[in-house]
């Protein structure tokens, strides 16, 4: 894996396709015999809607190409042991290559006039942080959704520098890449702890963090609770949760507080791994309907936070592509200046800047810890 991200920058995980179709390789080898392509559904849906087979290089950057030259690199595939299947990576397609004519079969099936005019989107990430309005280089993202996506756009990656982390994404705009870490936990922890603590929804969790002060009075929680473990800005499938610093004085209000800003804590270690340093951090996804979340956010990275007054962020993303492919639009910043709708922005608490920056630390040292035993606790399993 590590060799593949000196050329990729991105750091393969189980969900990637190359770890799906080196399992189907090794246990189905009859479904590659059979199959034609590997797409994505947003390339297959594409190919349903215009006869038109191929990419976005967007989707085909992690794990396939290579991020210099953003092509398929054939060095990866014999990596990945999968030089025997490479015929079925699709063709790569860019600028008016992502756009097509609806086929008169597809429009007679959809009920729309033939030749109207179909737009492939970037990967979903990508099309998120357009939906907030990042389309330069230093703005950041993150989705506050089932996972916690902080994604930074950079102008060149660095994959012979550093820890292997995250994924690089081709961005679909001149000199730009994506740096974007989905972590696994996200607001799923979120729902655990509403369950665990009997409340009705995250509206209420919110309101009972809010009873406790920053810190939650030395509670601390690690909240890697996918059973998949995590796979930004770490790769480690034996990560595991943990709660530390519990007394008795410690409620309900104290676990839903420190829940809020362990999360918060994961996102500003994506912020570190991520090339730059960004000057503000759009917050898209479910989570954002929370302002005390939010707040916490800007508190514990230390960057002012802007949530996005738009509900379906990526399909905002999405449509600022196609207007933009159509000639709606000179480019992609034009389009989402005139289109991106920001809502409330939250400021960093000036006097709580040491005490986030001591309490990450102590996060961090945490982890490294408990890092030392996660694979013996799931052997114990």
């Amino acid at each position: 894996l590590e060799r593949a991200y000196r050329d990729n920058a991105s750091l393969s995980n189980a969900g990637l396709p190359n770890a799906i179709l080196r399992v189907l390789a090794e246990r189905e080898p009859e479904s590659l015999r059979a199959a034609h392509a590997v797409l994505t559904c947003g390339s297959w849906l594409f190919l349903r809607l215009t006869g038109v087979l191929g990419l976005h290089p967007s989707e085909a950057s992690a794990p396939w190409l290579d991020i210099r030259t953003r092509a398929y690199s054939d060095k990866l595939l014999d990596a990945y042991g999968l030089t025997a299947h490479r015929a079925l990576l699709p063709p790569l397609l860019s600028g008016g290559e992502t756009l097509a004519p609806l086929t008169a079969a597809a429009a007679r099936q959809v009920g729309l006039p033939p030749e109207t005019p179909v737009v492939l989107a970037p990967y979903d990430v990508v099309a998120t942080a357009l939906g907030t309005g990042t389309t330069r280089a230093g703005q950041a993202t993150c989705v506050l959704g089932t996972t916690l996506c902080t994604e930074v756009l950079v102008e060149r990656a660095a994959p012979e520098e550093g820890e292997p982390a995250g994924l690089t994404l081709d961005f679909g705009a001149p000199g730009l890449l994506m740096r974007a870490f989905p972590t696994l936990a996200g607001t799923g922890v979120l729902d655990w702890t509403v369950d665990l603590l009997g409340l009705r929804d995250h509206r209420e969790l919110s309101e009972l963090a809010a009873r406790v002060p920053p810190g939650a009075d030395g509670l601390r929680v690690l909240p890697y609770l996918s059973p998949a473990g995590e796979r930004a800005p770490f790769l480690d499938p034996a990560a595991s949760g943990l709660v530390t610093g519990m007394l008795f004085r410690h409620g309900r209000e104290h676990l839903a507080r420190a829940v809020l800003e362990g999360l918060a804590h994961v996102i500003r270690d994506c912020l570190r791994a991520a090339p730059h340093r960004p000057t503000e951090l759009a917050l898209c996804g479910g989570g954002a309907a929370s302002a005390l979340w939010c707040q916490l956010i800007a508190d514990i990275t230390g960057l002012p936070a802007v949530s996005s007054r738009d509900s379906q962020v990526g399909a905002k993303g999405a449509l600022l592509c196609a207007l933009t492919a159509l000639g709606a639009f000179p480019d992609l910043p034009a389009a989402a200046s005139a289109l991106v709708r920001t809502g409330r922005r939250y400021e960093p608490s000036p006097g709580l800047t040491a005490f986030h920056d001591a309490e990450h630390a102590e996060f961090l040292a945490t982890r490294e810890l408990a890092a030392t035993r996660w694979s013996g606790w799931r052997a114990d399993d």
